[in-house]
Formats: C-alpha cells, sequence, structure tokens
C-alpha cells in the first residue's frame, strides 16, 4: 500500500565521531535568492532492535521488553521501549525514550526491574513493571555514549560496559553507578580497547567477566579488592571482540565475532581458565541454563542447546527462527500441550520487523510471530540514482532500501529488503551494485527483473575473510567494471581495491600493502581513461590506531594493475584523509581534504591548485576511533561542481575559477547525486532533500 509522505522535523546529519566542528557563520552573497531545497520526508522505514530482555511482572506473567531501535535524528525519531506479553505475543505498552536513538543493552534485574542503554547519550533508564514511565538514570560516565552487555548482579545491582572508554560500571539503587574496572586496563595487540561489549556476573565467586574489543580480551575483576587477570586462553589471540557471556556454575560461555563460534571457558581454578568446548554460534545471547545444564542460543538462525555438563551441542528446532536472536530464555508457557516443559523463547530481527520466537526443547515445535510494532523512519546513509530516474537510499543500522520516484514524488513507497547497510552504492549497465556492511558484501541488482528477497538483489561476494569491512567507495568505468574501495574490519589497518568485472562476475582484489598504501584505507574514488584515482584515509576500523601520518592519493591503472601514489602538498596540515574524490569538468581530479579542495592534474601529475574552502573544519587526531567519512563531491550537468561536507553544508564551485558559492550552511546533508533532469539529492538524518539548481 502506498503512503503519504509524512511531514517529519529535520534532525542533524551523520558525521563521524572523531571529526570536532566549528563552523563560523557563512551567508549567501547580497541579493542571492533563498535556495531552493526541498525536505522529501522519509523513505526508509523498519522496526528493528538490537536489545531485549525476557522477564516476569509483578503477576508473574512472562513479557519480553523490547528496545526498539530509533533514528540518528535526535526526538524527531526516538528509540521506544516495548513490552510484549510472551504468551499472546500481544505488545501492551510502547513508551518514547528522551533522546535515545537505539540500544545495544538490557537486562532485568533481581528485583524484577528493567534497565536499558541508549545510545548516543549514554544514559541508562529504568522501568518498573506496572508502571508507565521510565526513569532517566543519566550517564554511566561522561563521554561513554554507547552502552553494551547489561547483566544482571547481586541486590538489585546491574553491570554493563561501554564505548568508546571501555569501561565496566556497577549500578545500584543506594550507590549510583560505579566503575569498577579502573587500573585494569591493558593494551592488546599494541592498543587499548574502545568497547565492553559482553559482562557476566559470577555470584559464586564475586567476580565480573568483561570482555574487551575490538581486539579480543577477557578479564576476570574481583568486585572485593579490584585484583584482574585474563582468563581467555592464548590460543584465542588474534579473535576480537566478545560479543555474548554467561555464567553457568563453573563455565564461562563467550562468543567470540570474528570467528563465529561460542567457547567454553572453565574458570574454577584460580589462574588462567581452560577451554573446554568450541562450538559454532551466530547469535548475540546465551539463555541461562535450565535444570539439566542446557543453554539455549541460536547458531545461523537455528535454536540450538550447548549442555554444560555433557559439554555437546545440538540443534532443538525443526525449522530456524527469523533470524539470530538478541535475547534468548527458557520459558514454561501456559499452553503445555504443544509446548511442554522448557521452551526457548528468542527476539529477533527480519525483513524491517521484530520477531518473538519459541522453540520446545522437547518436541521441536516451533513458532514465530512478527510483532504489531509499528515501523520508525530510519536514518539513511548512502544513496544513487538508477537508469529508471528513481533515488535509492540505503538504511544506516538497520539496512533495507528506500526508493525516491521523482514522478511520484508524495508517495513513500514500500522498503526493500534484502541488503544490509550500504555504504557505497553505484549503477552500471542496468544493474545497481550495493557495498554492504558488515563484512564488505557486493550485491548486484538487476533493474530489469523485479525485486526479489534473497534472489535479486543477489550477493555476488564478501570480503571478510580479507579482513575488509565497510565499502565506503563505489564508482565504475564507465564500460564493465566496478570499483569498490573498502575500509577493514574492527581493530585493523589496512584496507583495499577490489575490480568487479561485470561480464564474468570475477573480481581481482589488491590489498592497501599490494596498492604500496600500507595501513591505510579507501574512502574515495574515481575514474577517468581506465584510472582509478582514490582518495585515502591513516584511520582502520574502529579501534584501530593509525601508524601512518598522512593520506594520499592512489592512481591505479585498472589495464595493466599499475600502482602509483602521490604525497598531498606539504603545507596541507593534518592530512588524514582525503574524503571525496571527482573528475572535474576540466577532466581534472578535484578532491577534499579536511576542508580543503584539492585538485589534481592527470596529465602532468601534479596538484596544481589547493585553497581551504572550510578552515572550521578539522578531523581530531585520534581518528582511529572513526571511519572518517564527511565530504562529498560531484560535477553536475550545469558544469559546476557540487558539494556536501559535514552533513550540513552545500556548496558548489565555479568550474574554471574554483570560487566557493555556500548554497546553504545549514540545510545541507551527506552524499550527493544527481538526476537525469539536473536535480541534486542528499539525505540528512531521517530525510532524502532535493536542491534544484
Amino acid at each position: 500500500m502506498l503512503q503519504r509522505a509524512p511531514t517529519l522535523r529535520r534532525g542533524p546529519g551523520r558525521s563521524g565521531w572523531g571529526i570536532a566542528t566549528v563552523f563560523a557563520t557563512v551567508v549567501l552573497a547580497s541579493g542571492a535568492a533563498a535556495p531552493r531545497i526541498e525536505d522529501l520526508g522519509s523513505r526508509v522505514f523498519g522496526a528493528t532492535t538490537h536489545a531485549a530482555t525476557f522477564g516476569l511482572d509483578r503477576a508473574g506473567v512472562a513479557k519480553a521488553y523490547i528496545l526498539q531501535d530509533g533514528a540518528l535524528a535526535g526526538d524527531s525519531a526516538p528509540a521506544r521501549f516495548v513490552v510484549v506479553d510472551v504468551e499472546t505475543a500481544r505488545v501492551e505498552r510502547t513508551l518514547t525514550i528522551p533522546g535515545g536513538e537505539g540500544g545495544w543493552a538490557m537486562t532485568v534485574a533481581s528485583d524484577g526491574a528493567v534497565y536499558a542503554g541508549v545510545y548516543r547519550s549514554g544514559h541508562v533508564f529504568r522501568y518498573e513493571p506496572g508502571t508507565e514511565k521510565l526513569e532517566d538514570l543519566g550517564m554511566t560516565a561522561p563521554e561513554q555514549s554507547f552502552l553494551y552487555g547489561f547483566c544482571a548482579g547481586e541486590d538489585g545491582a546491574i553491570y554493563g560496559g561501554t564505548f568508546p572508554g571501555a569501561h565496566v560500571f556497577r549500578y545500584s539503587r543506594a550507590a549510583g553507578f560505579k566503575r569498577v574496572d579502573a587500573g585494569a586496563e591493558r593494551k592488546v595487540s599494541g592498543a587499548l580497547p574502545t568497547y565492553v561489549r559482553a559482562v557476566a556476573h559470577d555470584a559464586k565467586r564475586g567476580v565480573i567477566y568483561a570482555g574487551y574489543g575490538p581486539n579480543a580480551r577477557v578479564a576476570r575483576i574481583d568486585l572485593a579488592t579490584g585484583r584482574t587477570r585474563e582468563v581467555l586462553p592464548a590460543e584465542f589471540a588474534g579473535a576480537d571482540f566478545p560479543y555474548a557471556a554467561r555464567v553457568v556454575g563453573d563455565t564461562l560461555l563467550v562468543r567470540l565475532l570474528s570467528t563465529n563460534q561460542a567457547v567454553a571457558l572453565d574458570v574454577s581454578g584460580e589462574v588462567g581458565a581452560k577451554a573446554t568446548a568450541i562450538f559454532p554460534a551466530t547469535g548475540l545471547s546465551f539463555s541461562e541454563a535450565d535444570a539439566d545444564g542446557n543453554v539455549a542460543f541460536t547458531n545461523q538462525a537455528r535454536p540450538s542447546v550447548f549442555n554444560v555438563t555433557t559439554r555437546t551441542v545440538r540443534e532443538i528446532g525443526r525449522e530456524a527462527w527469523p533470524a539470530n536472536s538478541y535475547a534468548t530464555a527458557w520459558l514454561a508457557l501456559a499452553d503445555q500441550n504443544q509446548f511442554p516443559g522448557n521452551t526457548a523463547v528468542g527476539i529477533c530481527n527480519s525483513g524491517g520487523r521484530i520477531w518473538l520466537a519459541k522453540t520446545n526443547l522437547k518436541t521441536g515445535k516451533t513458532r514465530s510471530v512478527a510483532l504489531a510494532i509499528d515501523g520508525a523512519a530510519q536514518t539513511m546513509s548512502s544513496l544513487v540514482v538508477g537508469p529508471d530516474d528513481k533515488v535509492y537510499v540505503s538504511g544506516y543500522l538497520t539496512g533495507g532500501t528506500g526508493v525516491f520516484d521523482p514522478a511520484r514524488p508524495a508517495e513513500v513507497l514500500p522498503t526493500l529488503r534484502g541488503v544490509s547497510q550500504a555504504e557505497g552504492m553505484t549503477e552500471l549497465g542496468g544493474h545497481l551494485y550495493f557495498g554492504g556492511y558488515p563484512g564488505a558484501l557486493v550485491y548486484d541488482y538487476d533493474l530489469g527483473q523485479p525485486w526479489r528477497e534473497g534472489e535479486n538483489p543477489r550477493m555476488l561476494f564478501k570480503l571478510a575473510a580479507r579482513h575488509q569491512d565497510r565499502p565506503y567507495a563505489m564508482t565504475h568505468d564507465g564500460a564493465h567494471r566496478v570499483v569498490i574501495g573498502t575500509v577493514p574490519g574492527y581493530g585493523e589497518l589496512g584496507g583495499a581495491l577490489t575490480i568487479l568485472d561485470t561480464r564474468t562476475g570475477e573480481h581481482v582484489f589488491r590489498s592497501a600493502a599490494q596498492l604500496g598504501i600500507p595501513d591505510l584505507s579507501v574512502l574515495s574514488c574515481a575514474v577517468l581513461d581506465g584510472v582509478v584515482y582514490a582518495g585515502t584515509s591513516i584511520s582502520g576500523g574502529i579501534g584501530a590506531h593509525p601508524t601512518q601520518t598522512r593520506a594520499k592519493l592512489l592512481r591505479y591503472s585498472l589495464d595493466d594493475g599499475g600502482a602509483e601514489t602521490f604525497e598531498l602538498p606539504a603545507d596541507i596540515p593534518n592530512q588524514t584523509a582525503i574524503t571525496a574524490v571527482a573528475v572535474g569538468p576540466d577532466r581534472k581530479i578535484w578532491m577534499m581534504t579536511e576542508g580543503w579542495l584539492v585538485v589534481f592534474d592527470p596529465a602532468t601529475r601534479r596538484f596544481e591548485h589547493h585553497a581551504n574552502l572550510f578552515p572550521q573544519v578539522r578531523y581530531e587526531p585520534k581518528a582511529s576511533r572513526v571511519v572518517v567519512h564527511d565530504a562529498a563531491l560531484l560535477t553536475a550537468r550545469d558544469g559546476w561542481v557540487y558539494g556536501t561536507i559535514q552533513g550540513r553544508v552545500l556548496f558548489k564551485l565555479e568550474p574554471k575559477t574554483r570560487a566557493l558559492t555556500v548554497i546553504s550552511a545549514s540545510e545541507g546533508g551527506s552524499d550527493l547525486v544527481e538526476d537525469s533532469a539536473g536535480r541534486l539529492y542528499f539525505v540528512r538524518g531521517i530525510s532524502l532533500y532535493r536542491h534544484v539548481p
């Protein structure tokens, strides 16, 4: 069903977390007409969650508590706290979370209170079952904007982890927030961690187990003495992100993200820990153990159990759940005829909906229900114009592809499913190519055929095995080659350039080391006469610390694979990233580094022009915490070069003099594409915008 486009308040754009911005007042030239910028509304919708938990209300009725994602757009699309009756799958209550954009952490404390942690405010909220309100408890500590791994502790207390400081905290009603791992910092692979994503409380020993990342470390923290020791065996060095943890008796279960495995550790001894079992696990939670020692989890969306006594794993379901679970628990359901004894229940996302899944341990009977949770407008990221002149835009964090048809501007077309968060997009030969995160997935959508989830678009390949994660740079040579520039995974350095031959489906991969740009990432690229010109960044995946101090321009021949690099002009300070590259109207290479416009002449292979257009733009030296993806440049049909920067400014450059005109200092956005009529599109927060020059 088609819907009329809603009128929505504009929210802030997305810029890198490691970017500091201070804008001076910028005004249009005297007498200039106000820019014509149209708010086209939201185009990507969906109900998604990354955090949930199960508990009993005051009457002993089983409830699912779900933290529904909002958008990176402030209070115009906030996160929601949803209460669901597990027996009936009925949504009983939906509460708005002020200032919350989403969250990764929920738990039920021993006194029955439900806690949820939201980003980017970093606030913790408490819900008392049976009430109609959420209580804002504030931040765990200054600058800790993301929260993870909430677990219940003793006497109604809870524990959790943070980003970017990698703290472990305790909260109690009496004492409030307190950091419990101060002094436990330790470098892993030469760098301090930035995340604590998994936390487990061991009541028997009075300790907390904390999973640090991105390079995997699991620490045992004695709550009485503060003493810390390592428990992850050396054989798991090189893994990243402990993503879920649970203590059952003398066993600590930890799921490692990079290997898609869980490890069972014997923590009964006084030193270290021994791995007693390793098994595949892709879910994001472990249940508590039942009376027989069975812990429920998901692997490839299949409900499974690990028995802590026998150290065995088995699938229990007749069919898979819609996806891997974000919360898993054992419950004795009222319908004991169909679900006798214990039933594993879980909360998961699929197809833009949130699902409640159930699988009985004895019979394997499985039932999955899409919950009646209204979809919310989602933050949008990259976009592309297809040969049909429609604008295709990706949902940030949630995935999904929105479509805007200029011929029907008031209609909101259904959000298409089947592509993960697309960091980059391009169009060639009647096909759209998407670069999906995580795992650097490359999808091919044939516009001549209907969109069918799982079939069209189809995934061509992924680069996770080559340590690539985010395909930010995507373009083509106008013939048959798609160019993909990537940023590596969490905690890693060294991006890559990948060339897809659309005639054969084969691709050629060139690592940063092979390209002569060791430890640099590829953020932006353009193609001229069979040569790729790529902008690089000293930053790698989140949590990686740069080894290089200057970004470079990469020149790569598509015909012979020859690579050459060029240093930026020496008088440009702080050369950490080249965030935009475009072929200008003069057939020269125009690019942005911080607020600087730089022009490279391919004929002479020299930089012929550079000017600091936006001197207030600064990328912090510690940009290793983020992937800097800032400016966009585009040579339009009218011959001018248009651009966006910092998610706020829309500007244009005169093709001969390169003089700057700021179209809007506050109504711009991120990314930039043009349709056949010369209209420009960009995104900011939950809205798509159009500028008619």
